[in-house]
């Protein structure tokens, strides 16, 4: 049978929240210390009925995003099918490393008739490009970042070296 630790509860405005408390001892210090967890809101306390709002929100909020998420897979599919098969993709991902993801996402946008990049973020949402890239960083922000990177010579010669080297190796095979 299980340990007994006695369930306290503490009042703050007109909710009740109940912690199970427990006495430890430190084996550094020999010292004896109150430890708590916190089991949360107090429903019903005679049956021990607990809820943690945090994890109901968390669980609600997920629910919500999977019932909205209704997405436009045709033109981003077929061209990441494409991609896959073109030699392109190894020299972006070996010239982009962690910005690959954005870099094609931005793309998709554009190829598909998106605006101005401020509105990738929308465009990135209700499309399957968030499912095939999932690690493009699409706000406003990041995306003015990414372009300010984009324009640094470093990686622009980074890209040009590995696609040179892909190139050359395809002409001597």
């Amino acid at each position: 049978m299980g340990e007994y630790r006695p369930v306290r509860y503490k009042r703050l405005g007109q909710q009740d929240y109940a912690y199970k408390i427990w006495n430890e001892k430190n084996d550094k210090t020999g010292k004896w210390i109150q430890r708590s967890q916190y089991l949360g809101v107090a429903v019903d306390k005679e049956r021990g009925i607990y809820e943690k709002r945090n994890e109901i929100k968390r669980a609600q909020k997920l629910a919500d995003l999977k019932e909205q998420r209704i997405l436009d897979y045709g033109d981003s599919y077929f061209m990441s099918e494409f991609l896959k098969q073109d030699p392109i993709l190894p020299v972006l991902k070996e010239a982009f490393g962690k910005y690959t993801d954005t870099l094609l996402s931005l793309v998709l946008f554009k190829l598909q008739g998106g605006s101005a990049m401020r509105h990738g973020e929308v465009g990135y949402e209700g499309n399957a490009a968030n499912i095939i890239f999932p690690d493009a960083s699409m706000t406003t922000q990041s995306i003015s970042n990414f372009l300010s990177i984009l324009g640094q010579e470093k990686l622009q010669q980074s890209f040009f070296k590995a696609y040179l080297t892909r190139l050359s190796a395809k002409n001597q095979a």
